[in-house]
């Protein structure tokens, strides 16, 4: 029985019933039934005229998404929901017309305990507008905001927390990322908006990392939901990523090559428990094995002249036919690509800085 038989008006039925819920978990979701004749998009009720152009083979039931909610995804529900929903059959993934549609997740709510680890972490206070925003949660049309507005708590901390142990010196605009500033959102291509603490207008200032600059976009909240609305409202002309894609073949994204020892677990988390610089420092220099070189070294090919970048937490371990490089930053160790060598010492690491040692993430 379709969803339109079982409800004689089934517009009520599903905002009744199930369109608040989804919208308070902030998801983009579509219904077409079976006869193709009632079409809904979750986020703007019937306006099909808003850029939305799915087009799906079955119907998405609504009971369905909520018991994957509940069961399978409490934290989370981007890509791996519609990859779940995909396999049951319940829908085909459409070409893509909002990118921000797939990469959608729950995202946790703030409170008031959240903001004063932030502080506490951050070292600052918050501007109060700020903190209001973050209260309240701001979503437009039931799309949540994210990356360009950071809600979620362990998220927002965890980007701040990044920018202030930045391995590269002075990587923001010839100094490091200043102590008064909070970033509030990237736009995931390595540039970050922020504001001041000692701004109470909380003016938005966006940091282009190819030119190095700090520059003011926004003279205060309000003004940069704007921005961002009309941002999201030009995001499905933009071309689909490498995720979209794989997404809608059904496939995910391959493992990091890399390897890590950390005390959290996952390496992005290792900031909110991080080793130490002095740590890392205190063990290359008590181990027989490891030196501490400070900088990259890279050989240009054609004219083998040497290149060095500055690199204040990476150690050696002199092998043939070359060195391992051990990288700290963001509060772990980092080695690419490593080989039965590399990892035998990445545990001994982990073994001595009471970590662990996470491989294919």
């Amino acid at each position: 029985m379709s969803f339109r038989q079982q409800n004689k008006n089934p517009d009520h039925a599903w905002r009744m019933n199930f369109r608040p819920a989804l919208l308070a978990a902030g998801l983009p979701y579509f219904l077409i039934d079976e006869d193709h004749r009632w079409n809904y998009v979750l986020n703007h009720g019937e306006d099909l005229e808003s850029g939305w152009n799915p087009t799906w083979i079955t119907q998405l039931q609504a009971a369905d998404i909520l018991r994957l909610l509940t069961s399978h995804y409490e934290n989370h529900a981007g890509l791996e929901l519609f990859t779940a929903l995909k396999k049951r059959r319940l829908f085909r993934i459409p070409t893509l017309s909002v990118a921000m549609a797939y990469t959608t997740r729950i995202w946790s709510t703030m409170n008031h305990n959240d903001l004063a680890t932030i502080e506490q972490r951050l070292g600052l206070t918050p501007p109060e507008a700020y903190s209001q925003l973050l209260i309240k949660r701001v979503a437009i049309n039931g799309l949540n905001l994210e990356p360009y507005l950071q809600q979620d708590p362990r998220e927002l901390l965890i980007q701040n927390l990044e920018l202030r142990m930045c391995p590269v010196p002075n990587g923001f605009g010839g100094a490091s990322w200043p102590d008064n500033y909070i970033c509030i959102g990237d736009d995931g291509c390595g540039n970050y908006y922020c504001i001041s603490s000692d701004d109470p207008s909380c003016a938005v200032l966006f940091f282009d990392h190819e030119a190095d600059i700090f520059e003011q976009i926004s003279e205060n909240l309000p003004d940069y939901i704007k921005y961002i609305t009309d941002l999201l409202s030009r995001v499905h002309n933009n071309s689909p990523s490498d995720v979209d894609e794989a997404s809608r073949n059904g496939k995910s994204m391959p493992p990091s090559p890399d390897a890590v020892v950390t005390r959290a677990e996952k390496p992005r988390e290792s900031v909110l428990n991080p080793i130490t610089f002095e740590e890392w420092i205190a063990f290359v220099n008590s181990d027989n094995e490891l030196q501490m070189r400070g900088f990259r070294s890279r050989v240009n090919p054609f004219t083998l002249e040497e290149f060095r970048t500055d690199c204040p937490g990476l150690a050696i371990l002199d092998t043939q036919p070359k060195p391992i490089e051990f990288e700290h930053a963001f509060g772990r160790i980092i080695v690419h690509r490593p080989g039965e060598a590399a990892l035998l010492k990445l545990n001994q690491i982990a073994r001595a800085l009471n970590a662990s040692v996470i491989t294919g993430w």
